[in-house]
């Protein structure tokens, strides 16, 4: 131990990369060795054959790492090993490795969760403090960032991952491995901009019916080009608007990319595009550290050592499903703010409407505060978004606009309490709204917890949603920053991604948002709060169709989070 710098030596084995790296707690990159098993043509990973492939390279991979760092085993501190999520079989292979060398030495093991090390390896080479974090792979597509003592979700895919999408969409259509870079190519010679499915569900995305729909379109005779170009820029752009939604929702400045798809300078222009317009930070993590490594275990091991974080050898079991919200984060604190100090994005407004200050930027709106024919109004422009390709800009801002003032009609007649429209011009994309005065729920719960008057609040938006669900109305982005407070009575806001279903899949999926928006930013008390809202939901609907609901909510929490080992992508 070198004072109170220690040199870890990480394993990473959860895919298709079995990798070493040796690293030290001040964030040096000391070694970063690596072999990576390639399936066959046509085929995604294979579990079994890439676990065998792990135990015919481990050694020499090994004793890489040791020879590129200079040093002998004798010198390591800790060994650290990421025991998921990831492939069973795989995970075995390095957990194996890993508890020899604990043993052998003598020495801490420290066990590492995957996604962590991708999110510790992207703040160490960008040199971003306190960013929202898109990490983006093979196996896992989530939007993410550091809210008390844990990384919080705020969204993520619904089923499969974009990296998996783009990579079965090659393997469909012939173009091999690595699928994303391929698809990339491919979509750079298309010139026709198709009409797919733009599937942005508030914080989630979903993009099986999105793979789905370009197979199918293929088939009925559309040019490949023009079939990958729509589908690259659809996939991004959803991702790109939720890592938005996530910095809106959060306050945060800082934006970054990481995991196998980082690599995507296409990708990441789209993220920079966005950041930009918001006057907010993006860097990318390094690409040589984008896909899977070592050298982000070590690092991420080495602080986590340095935290006291240390697990014995017979309670090391891999966990293939391993949430990156269930791992505690004791080397990191809360980037504290001034008292009233928040981060105020510098969108870069039309000139006409420049002329006066927004009361609000959202992350798809501004909205201005007025006076029309004596009545106290809101008016909402949909801003046009420079990530987004100008026709499928124009095609969401309309089509946003013409369902809010629909939902919003239904939605009176059910008796919700919405902002009553005074005007609307989805080819102007602009609705003008009654004003509602109040705070936003998230305000309130920031200042007041879970007080007596915030679980009435929170009960009576359980009503008001459930409500809303009867009449076949799901709200699409339900979240606390859409939710204004009047005199106790919440009043729900900005429906654009709203839709006219009455599944009980379209219910659960708002459920889930609005669980992930309080665990996102209150997730001290985000169970409690949400118990009271299910209390409230179960007064209209009750309590037998809201276990129904709950269960699907369950669900869905599981499905994209962690895509099934067969059904993993090759490209990180």
């Amino acid at each position: 131990m070198r004072g109170d710098d220690l040199l870890v030596l990480g394993i990473e084995s959860t895919a298709h990369t079995f990798g070493v790296g040796i690293a030290t707690s001040s964030g040096r990159i000391l070694a970063d060795a690596r072999s990576t098993y390639k399936p066959p043509p046509g085929e995604g990973i294979k579990p079994v054959e890439a676990a065998e492939h792990h135990s015919r390279v481990a050694g020499e991979v090994l004793r890489e790492a040791l020879d590129e760092a200079g040093v002998g085993l004798g010198e390591i501190d800790g060994v650290a090993v990421s025991l998921g999520p990831g492939m069973g079989p795989c995970l075995r292979v390095g957990a194996s490795v890993a508890r020899f060398l604990a043993l052998k030495l003598g020495k801490p093991l420290i066990p590492v969760n995957h996604a962590v090390a991708h999110i510790e390896i992207a703040r160490l080479t960008t040199g971003l403090e306190d960013p929202v974090v898109v990490y983006v792979s093979g196996g896992n597509t989530m939007v993410t960032t550091f809210v008390g003592g844990r990384y919080r979700v705020f969204g993520e895919t619904l089923d499969i991952s974009l990296g998996n999408c783009l990579d079965t969409f090659a393997r469909e259509v012939g173009l091999g491995f690595p699928g994303v870079p391929k698809v990339e190519e491919l979509a750079s010679r298309g010139n026709v901009l198709l009409d797919f499915p733009y599937l942005v569900k508030g914080q989630d995305l979903s993009y099986s019916g999105l793979l789905t729909y370009a197979l199918r379109v293929l088939r009925e005779g559309a040019r490949i080009e023009d079939v990958a170009y729509t589908l690259v820029e659809y996939t991004y752009t959803m991702l790109v608007e939720v890592a938005e939604r996530a910095m809106a929702h959060t306050g945060k400045a800082e934006l970054t990319i990481t995991g196998g798809v980082a690599r995507s300078e296409k990708l990441s222009r789209k993220l920079e595009d966005m950041a930009e317009e918001r006057g907010a930070s993006f860097r990318p993590v390094e690409p040589r550290y984008a896909g899977d490594n070592g050298a982000m275990i070590a690092y991420t091991g080495a602080l986590a050592m340095s935290s006291g974080v240390s697990l014995p050898v017979e309670r090391s079991a891999i966990r293939p499903l391993w949430r990156i919200d269930k791992v505690d984060i004791p080397w990191r604190r809360e980037v504290g703010r001034k008292s009233g100090e928040t981060f105020v994005p510098r969108l870069k407004l039309p000139v006409s409407l420049s002329r006066v200050e927004p009361i609000a930027l959202g992350a798809e709106a501004a909205l201005f505060e007025g006076f029309l024919a004596g009545e106290h109004v809101v008016e909402k422009y949909r801003l046009s978004k420079g990530y987004r390709l100008p026709e499928l800009d124009r095609r969401l801002r309309r089509r946003r606009t013409a369902l809010e003032a629909r939902v919003l009609a239904r939605a009176v007649e059910a008796g919700v309490d919405v902002p009553g429209i005074v005007y609307v011009s989805p080819e102007d994309a602009v609705i003008i709204e009654e004003y509602v005065e109040g705070r936003r729920l998230k305000e309130i719960l920031s200042e007041e917890g879970l007080s007596e008057y915030v679980e009435s609040v929170l009960k009576a938006l359980g009503r008001s949603v459930a409500r809303l669900h009867v009449s076949g109305v799901v709200h699409g982005d339900l979240t606390t920053s859409n939710v204004v407070v009047h005199d106790g009575r919440p009043v729900l806001i900005d429906f654009g991604l709203s839709e006219f279903r009455r599944d009980i899949e379209a219910r659960a999926v708002d459920l889930h948002l609005f669980l992930r928006s309080l665990e996102s930013t209150h997730p001290w008390y985000s169970d409690a709060a949400f118990g009271r809202f299910a209390d409230g939901y179960s007064e209209v609907v009750g309590r037998e169709n809201l276990e129904r609901i709950l269960e699907r909510v369950r669900e869905i929490r599981m499905r994209g989070r962690f895509v099934e080992e067969r059904r993993r992508g090759v490209w990180g």
